[in-house]
């Protein structure tokens, strides 16, 4: 009965379920260095969650990128993890590619907008952290844009540690066990209400894996401040989601001076739909497809604008 279901899930792909496979397969490509814990490999060239994955010489999926900035040249780093990587979609569909689109735009002719994709699959606030201070400020930006996502109070090796064992490596690279681990996974999440699958459940203000987070929000934007670079964070999940995290993210915020910003298209009424998954890859799935990292490249830049990052020449007062 389990080779069945292997073989059937393989081929009509229930839910999205290959969404863990892949991910294992991408995990296993990782350079795992320290202190940072792992990060992409440099020119790793091929086809993960069904699309091309290009890896550049600085292991970011992006194109290649000099460190000397030119002239006109406004650089934005986007940094986080699966999320700006762009999990299931080319790379000229993901929102920082798109934001690049957009802003140049309606720019003025003498300046360039470029942003940067630093996304890391699993990637946690300490590591986004000595991301920027290892890469990122050499490559001079001129603004730090971070996605916050809830499981990012998780441990720097956690994607791996969750493989440490047989029973969990088959559970992620067998299409069937993923299939009983998605159907346990939500049987729990409904009747047993513990959060655990967004994490959310670890925030509370003495667990040290949030002052780590706290600490390194914190560092982040002092390092960009002392180098007079804005440095924002951005949310993007759903209200429900961020109920148990919003207090003390709004905490910082307040007390660093960050400005942070919830994002979620089922939360915009532009773009809220009954049903908010078509803005998913899949039931499973739940990164941005094309359609959700336009959404959210849209909302990403008119931020930018009015915030004063991004000039649209469009509007006279720079603002949408």
């Amino acid at each position: 009965v389990f080779v069945l279901i292997e073989l059937g899930a393989r081929v009509f792909d229930p839910l999205g379920i290959s969404y863990y496979p892949n991910t294992a397969r991408y995990l296993d490509t990782l350079i795992k260095e320290e202190p940072i814990g792992y990060r992409n490999q440099p020119g790793l060239n091929g086809e993960y969650y069904g699309v091309n994955v290009q890896i550049n010489s600085f292991g970011l999926r992006d194109r290649e990128i000099s460190l000397e900035r030119s002239a006109n040249e406004f650089r934005i780093l986007i940094m986080g993890d699966s999320f700006p990587f762009g999990i299931g979609v080319e790379f000229e569909e993901s929102f920082p590619y798109l934001v690049e689109v957009l802003a140049n735009e309606n720019t003025q002719h003498d300046k360039y907008y470029r942003t940067v994709n630093m996304g890391v699959p699993s990637y946690n606030t300490e590591q986004e952290l000595i991301q920027l201070k290892t890469l990122g400020m050499s490559l001079r930006p001129n603004a730090v844009i971070l996605f916050f996502i809830t499981n990012d109070i998780q441990s720097k090796m956690w994607v791996f540690e969750k493989r440490s064992s047989t029973a969990a490596n088959l559970a992620q690279t067998s299409y069937a066990a993923s299939i009983l681990y998605i159907l346990s996974n939500r049987l729990s999440e409904r009747f047993l209400n513990d959060g655990r699958s967004s994490g959310t459940s670890q925030y509370l203000p003495e667990n040290p894996k949030w002052l780590a987070i706290d600490r390194s929000l914190t560092e982040m934007n002092r390092l960009c401040q002392a180098r007079g670079i804005p440095f924002l964070v951005f949310l993007p999940q759903k209200e429900r989601i961020l109920q148990h995290v919003q207090p003390l993210l709004d905490a910082v915020a307040k007390r660093e001076g960050i400005p942070m910003f919830k994002i979620s298209p089922s939360d915009d009424p532009r773009w809220s739909r009954e049903d908010s998954r078509q803005y998913t890859n899949s039931a499973v799935d739940s990164h941005p497809n094309p359609e959700g990292n336009r959404v959210y490249a849209t909302i990403i830049h008119e931020h930018l604008v009015t915030h004063g990052i991004v000039h649209d020449a469009s509007s006279r007062d720079g603002s949408r």
